[in-house]
């Protein structure tokens, strides 16, 4: 496990790329001092790591920053299979943001629109863009999750 130090503010993409022993790391834990994981594919090549832990501090976490790793034999991104991060306010499984139903690395007021279209049949949504939409967790995305997501970007509510 990697424990990122405390006071650190940012940590630049692909910043494990020359690490060696990099396959061995399983899990990071990062610090309350992070506001925000804006990096893509931050552990290039730590095809091991399959756990982050999120401080409540984090309010945003880029797309493909975590849960991804650059795969050296297709020569692009994959998603690394039953990645989890784990923390108050960023709950997720699999590499997408339980809310963000848009999958902009954001839970905002257009995920709630997104879920609304969904629920109309205008935009069907599928895969992790479903998964994230179903706040809720009662594997139907409707009315209900849409309105849980508003209530979660007006602070009315902490957590799904």
């Amino acid at each position: 496990m990697l424990t990122i130090e405390e006071g650190t503010v940012a940590i630049a993409a692909g910043c494990m790329s020359d690490a060696s022993q990099k396959e061995n790391l399983i899990a990071v834990v990062f610090p309350s001092t992070m506001t925000r994981i804006y990096a893509a594919n931050l552990f290039w090549g730590c095809s091991g790591l399959k756990e982050a832990e999120i401080p409540a501090e984090v309010t945003e976490i880029m797309d493909k920053a975590l849960g991804y790793c650059f795969d050296e034999e297709v020569g692009e991104l994959v998603k690394v299979k039953d990645y989890t991060i784990v923390g108050e306010k960023f709950r997720t499984k699999g590499g997408y943001i339980l809310g963000d139903a848009d999958g902009d690395g954001d839970v905002t007021i257009s995920d709630a629109t997104a879920v609304q279209k969904h629920a109309s049949e205008i935009n069907i949504l599928t895969g992790d863009r479903f998964l994230a939409a179903d706040v809720n967790r009662d594997g139907v995305v409707d009315i209900s999750d849409a309105t849980l997501i508003q209530k979660y970007v007006a602070d009315i509510i902490d957590e799904f």
